[in-house]
């Protein structure tokens, strides 16, 4: 599923690129069942990888499949997701962004529940990360029809060219630049919304957010960040092991 020179110029030019139908509807039904089967106990999976949504913690009248808000380290702990990360029509793709050598840096389950699901304020995802340089792809894909209403993603064309901004604690797990508070209000901002196997990938430094899930109906998505193989660890040593994705290793690189 190579792209065309025109949807890679779109990337690099906008920071981002919506691609629809990647995986098979099978597929997507494999997946949300995974992301059941690892939230009710169902298969092994390290209980400290799994976040609850805040404003419904303790909450056990809402059935737990309706409150988890993340999951994260599944291609490390889980074969099904360890299969989608290498999954080829993406690998195909990342390749034409980021050249033949590949690693995966993390991933993470998005869970926006029914009626709870949180906002992410505007936030560059590079920021967070101690990789260098910030030039990482993230796949943004739907597991269920992301809509305006339950927290599609939504960017900032062309940020990711401003470089990294100064970012501050907000709350909770939350960072956020000088400013954030306006940016959703800006009239250049794109709501990108996706049938469920439809994705967007998008660069590590551009502006983006979701609002909050008031829906009656769960909006859940994997998100999986790539990196060239020659890029470099700059966090707390001891350096993880990092999931080589396509084409080889370098010496002193991630």
């Amino acid at each position: 599923m190579a792209l065309t020179q025109e949807q890679i110029d779109t990337f690099w030019r906008d920071g981002f690129l919506p691609v629809p139908n990647v995986l098979t509807t099978e597929e997507v039904e494999a997946l949300r069942k995974r992301t059941e089967q690892i939230i009710l106990g169902e298969v092994p999976f390290p209980k400290e990888y799994l976040q609850i949504e805040p404003e419904i913690e303790g909450r056990e009248d809402i059935p737990i499949l309706h409150r988890v808000r993340k999951l994260w380290e599944t291609t490390r702990y889980d074969p099904v997701f360890q299969e989608y990360a290498k999954h080829p029509k993406i690998v195909a793709i990342l390749k034409d962004l980021l050249g033949p050598d590949i690693k995966l840096y993390v991933d993470q389950m998005l869970l926006k529940p029914p009626f709870h699901g949180s906002a992410k304020p505007y936030h560059q995802d590079s920021v967070y990360w101690p990789i260098e340089p910030m030039e990482l792809v993230t796949c943004w894909m739907a597991l269920d029809d992301a809509t305006v209403d339950n927290g599609c993603m939504r960017f900032l064309p062309g940020t990711h060219k401003l470089g990294p901004l100064e970012h501050h604690h907000l709350e909770g797990p939350h960072i956020v630049p000088e400013g954030w508070e306006e940016l959703s209000k800006r009239p250049d901002e794109v709501a990108v919304e996706l049938k469920a196997g439809s994705c967007s990938f998008h660069h590590s430094l551009i502006l983006h957010e979701t609002a909050p899930n008031r829906t009656p109906h769960p909006r859940r998505a994997i998100a999986a960040a790539y990196m060239r193989a020659t890029s470099r660890y700059t966090g707390k040593e001891p350096k993880p092991e990092f999931l080589t994705i396509a084409g080889k290793s370098y010496p002193g690189c991630v």
